[in-house]
């Protein structure tokens, strides 16, 4: 009996967070596998077989800094053209991928993998989240005035834009080299030194310094946001009548970027500018630990769609032995806490603005 070999390929988790797309395999190393399962099936190919010339030229992009990849379905379909035997192939998740995603996680920052000539890459979710942390973070998008150039913020923000942009305009089956956001990100930093090489408010604001699970007071939380002017946002876990005296640094971290985010859009309406901003939301909940997600989610919804912060109450929740015909009416407190309750606070000309709950919410509670 002849002994087959397994061929291993690898697959790339879709860019976004909390979906069921299909993870993605690279156009490259797919062309590269078929010979090798046909010659190890016994029905061998030349390089230059038509079908695969076909193929390279389908799949050839024509720019050096992206690299193409197909879906799973896809890749079978490729398998079925050639009719490679499936059972000769097993497909296995990145494990660079798997570990960035925990390095995010627990360290925040953007999640890279390698392409097939080893090239550090980043997807399209990824690129558009590196591109916002290079360069909106740490700048007080709203007052402060640049003493070293006229309009400055101004001229900026139409440079970061078309940056951005750009990133959401490549195709989800495309892959982006580092190095090419890179130069493009340092372009713009050295426009200003001021912005971008003074040390002003606080020298961490993403937090590197802790861990996601570390906890953090509110006082270090409050630095960043007074300083820069970016709204405060309440640990949601907690009872709106609670003080907030400390809260996760998963949970701030989330805070501090949608907060800067919030802060760089507000005057953009434009349909890219949401999308943008659609895509940050999704990546920062690579942020956030899995038991958490739905509930971050929800949150982010609310400040994209300018609605006031609500607050989880957790003992909203719990099952309770109330009598029949109260039941409905608890659902029915559930549903609009959930999305009513909270206190959007913004810091607004050195004061802090409250937005109590809504009378709905109240009358209810």
């Amino acid at each position: 009996m002849r002994y087959e070999s397994q061929i291993y390929v690898r697959s790339i988790p879709a860019a976004p967070a909390c979906t069921n797309l299909e993870n993605r395999i690279f156009t490259e190393e797919v062309l590269e596998i078929i010979p090798i399962v046909l010659r190890q099936q016994g029905t061998p190919i030349s390089d230059n077989h038509e079908l695969l010339q076909k193929l390279r030229g389908f799949w050839k992009i024509g720019v050096d800094h992206l690299y193409n990849s197909i879906t799973l379905t896809e890749f079978e379909q490729v398998l079925d053209l050639f009719g490679i035997n499936k059972q000769l192939i097993t497909i296995v998740e990145d494990p660079g991928h798997d570990s960035g995603r925990t390095e995010m996680r627990e360290h925040g920052g953007y999640n890279k993998i390698l392409s097939p000539d080893c090239t550090v890459i980043l997807d399209p979710y990824q690129a558009v989240l590196y591109v916002f942390q290079a360069l909106v973070p740490g700048v007080n998008w709203k007052t402060e005035k640049c003493p070293l150039h006229e309009n400055c913020l101004k001229m900026l923000k139409i440079q970061i834009l078309e940056v951005l942009k750009e990133m959401t305009e490549v195709r989800e089956n495309h892959f982006i080299s580092l190095r090419y956001i890179m130069n493009k990100t340092v372009t713009i930093r050295k426009m200003c030194e001021f912005y971008y090489s003074t040390t002003r408010g606080t020298t961490d604001i993403f937090l590197v310094s802790f861990s996601g699970d570390d906890t953090i007071s509110e006082g270090k939380y409050r630095k960043t946001w007074e300083f820069f002017e970016i709204s405060e946002f309440r640990n949601f876990f907690l009872d709106l009548e609670k003080s907030m005296s400390s809260l996760p640094v998963w949970m701030a971290r989330v805070f501090i970027q949608i907060g800067f985010a919030e802060q760089f859009f507000k005057e953009e309406q434009s349909e890219n500018c949401l999308r943008i901003q659609q895509i940050l939301a999704n990546c920062l909940l690579f942020l956030v630990p899995k038991d958490r997600t739905t509930v971050t989610e929800q949150f982010l919804n609310s400040i994209l769609n300018g609605e006031p912060q609500f607050s989880l109450n957790l003992t909203d929740l719990k099952p309770k032995n109330e009598p029949e015909e109260q039941k409905e009416l608890i659902k029915i407190q559930t549903t609009v806490i959930l999305l009513f309750k909270g206190t959007y606070r913004m810091h607004e000309n050195g004061h802090i603005r409250h937005q109590l709950l809504s009378k709905m919410c109240s009358l209810l509670m």
